[in-house]
């Protein structure tokens, strides 16, 4: 592709506080999203979230989206 035809978006949204305002640190997420087939490994995703990530990032979660078939 030429480079004139490409872009590059950066990540994330680049928002302004209102004046005033107090931003609060958010707790780090894991966010898994896709069907739940034995195939995709989800089983392990919770298993070493459980003994490894959860233990050495406090408030740390995991969110799982997904349909079970």
């Amino acid at each position: 592709i030429p480079e004139a035809r490409a872009r590059v978006i950066p990540l994330g949204l680049r928002r302004q506080p209102r004046p005033g305002a107090t931003l609060r640190p958010r707790e780090p997420v894991i966010l898994y999203v896709g069907s739940i087939f034995r195939r995709r490994h989800v089983d392990t995703l919770i298993d070493v979230f459980v003994k490894q990530v959860a233990p050495s990032v406090p408030g740390s979660r995991l969110e799982i989206v997904g349909e079970t078939r």
